[in-house]
């Protein structure tokens, strides 16, 4: 019975709570900043106690967090994990990519040819360099020929200064290629609906018509349409399909509706869900042209493979787009699907 108090101690001392423990990781953590290694024991069982206090105090903080969306009905969301701005690096769609491949199919030539050309003006102006400031402090001797070390110097420097300057216009190149096919695929993806309620995207109608957007007010678009209505004949052989765009709402219904199955070649309006997606598309492409068209109104024309032809303010000239060839069907003319400028 003597040895009973010796024991309840010793099993108090196991379960010392966590607040002593914490101050005695403080007093640790102190003292070993002035006395060097002699505490390298004890401090550590130092992380072994944080992490221990740490995970007590996550799964209060979990424990109140679930207690508080119980109460209020609503499920707790979860963390979110913020990416740094390098983990985005594809900044254009892989078939943004592709189709600029193929457009410029000998650009990654070039710009390997200029990469590995600039390593090596870049190698021997380092390596002539060397040789220079060697000839002139004297370590090459009398025969050191400081002329022909200068020449070399320049030839590598202009052709470094060369070659970055053609890389850069061809990387500028490419990316304003890219930035215009990303648009052209962000409006191929816009949808439309015909005269049989029928949905569809613009990137449907490549191969078969060149789309003629008209935005504007709804008094501008009617009466574009009305002119193009009078040219229809002509403009259908040449297979333009017209949409109509109004920029602002169209209380009075100007802008006539496609309704008949006439205008299924003719004609499309754009449904009510995507008509914000237009207007946001069209006002971007104003922005960055850097004009005003919210009462001038413009017109976007596009070739018959779904690339941008053409485009304006004001009215769309429709005069101008009977030079276009006549599409009288697959292998039929000998002019089929091949497009001019407007």
């Amino acid at each position: 019975m003597a040895t009973m108090p010796s024991t309840l101690h010793m099993r108090h001392s196991r379960f010392r709570p966590l607040s002593s423990a914490r101050t005695c990781t403080s007093s640790l953590s102190s003292s070993s900043l002035f006395s060097g290694r002699r505490h390298s024991r004890s401090t550590s069982r130092v992380p072994f106690v944080v992490s221990a206090v740490q995970k007590e105090s996550q799964m209060d903080s979990n424990q109140s967090a679930q207690e508080t969306s119980s109460s209020t009905g609503q499920q707790p969301q979860p963390q979110r994990v913020q990416r740094s701005q390098g983990s985005s690096r594809t900044k254009y769609a892989l078939n943004t990519k592709l189709r600029g491949e193929a457009t410029a199919p000998f650009r990654t030539v070039r710009l390997f040819g200029f990469g590995a050309l600039m390593a090596s003006a870049g190698l021997g102006l380092a390596i002539n360099s060397i040789q220079l400031l060697a000839g002139i402090s004297g370590a090459k001797g009398p025969s050191f020929d400081l002329g022909g070390a200068l020449q070399s110097e320049a030839i590598d420097l202009g052709a470094l200064v060369l070659l970055g300057f053609l890389l850069r216009n061809d990387l500028q190149a490419r990316e304003k290629q890219l930035a215009r096919l990303a648009r052209e695929d962000n409006l191929a993806a816009l949808p439309l609906r015909l005269s049989n309620n029928k949905s569809l995207q613009v990137g449907d109608l490549r191969g078969f018509h060149r789309l003629v957007i008209i935005a504007g007010p709804p008094a501008q678009v009617a009466t574009s349409i009305a002119e193009a209505d009078a040219l229809r004949e002509e403009l259908e052989r040449r297979s333009v399909f017209i949409v109509g765009l109004p920029t602002s709402d169209d209380t009075d219904g100007l802008v006539p509706l496609p309704q008949s199955k006439e205008d299924l070649r003719w004609r499309a309006s754009v449904p009510l869900p995507g008509l914000d997606a237009w207007r946001s598309f069209i006002s971007d492409q104003a922005r960055l042209a850097g004009a005003d068209v919210s009462e001038s109104g413009c017109y976007i024309s596009l070739r018959i493979d779904g690339r941008v032809r053409g485009s304006g303010r004001g009215m769309v000239p429709w005069d101008n787009m009977l030079v276009l060839p006549v599409n009288d069907g697959l292998f039929k003319g000998p002019l089929d699907f091949v497009d001019g400028k407007v």
